[in-house]
């Protein structure tokens, strides 16, 4: 009997420390895929941002920008908006120029006209989502080129991967259980255990 309680404190002590190490890992993985997903969304909406300079309409042409925003719109299906160093709309590939707030506070666009390029996450007011922005300066003409792009396509792929790795982090605990049932009685019968106090 007494053999028994030995084993079941360290099967107690080593499944509580397994199970508290598989939820922390959880946690860990979780915020490292979302991490390195929205890491490869920005380096996409960079690249789609320098692209879209390299064949950006003359400034003076206001309708060829307006045009050109819509097109990128219906081609990549994300949000195109150019500002100016002042931070004001030129062209907008969803709203008209005219009706939209300036820009300057936006940390990407400062970030982009400090830096050459520059990339931020927050809710949109107009959208009323979370937005993942990336800003490109085009020199010649003096433009920043922001893309937009929904955060909903990352918690996708997030959501996707999680439910994978939660099927083994369920799973762990029962196999933490067992580990630790066969651990705790090996180390009581090779005499590791806790021992009983003299005389008890």
């Amino acid at each position: 009997m007494i053999r028994l309680s030995r084993i079941w404190k360290l099967y107690i002590i080593y499944t509580v420390a397994l199970v508290v190490c598989m939820t922390l890992a959880g946690f860990f993985l979780d915020a490292q895929i979302k991490r390195r997903l929205q890491n490869h969304l920005e380096e996409d909406g960079l690249a789609m941002a320098r692209l879209a300079v390299a064949h950006l309409p003359q400034r003076a042409d206001v309708q060829a920008l307006e045009r050109f925003c819509r097109s990128y719109r219906e081609t990549a299906g994300w949000r195109m908006t150019l500002v100016d160093a002042a931070g004001a709309v030129i062209a907008d590939s969803h709203e008209a120029a005219g009706q939209m707030d300036s820009h300057r506070d936006r940390s990407e666009i400062q970030t982009a006209l400090a830096e050459g390029r520059g990339t931020a996450v927050r809710s949109s007011p107009t959208l009323g989502r979370d937005m993942l922005y990336a800003a490109v300066l085009a020199p010649e003409v003096q433009l920043v080129v922001r893309v937009a792009m929904p955060m909903s396509s990352v918690k996708a792929v997030q959501n996707e991967v999680m439910r994978l790795a939660s099927v083994f982090l369920y799973l762990a605990p029962l196999v933490c259980a067992v580990i630790s049932f066969f651990t705790a009685r090996a180390l009581v019968g090779n005499g590791h255990g806790p021992r009983r106090p003299a005389g008890a």
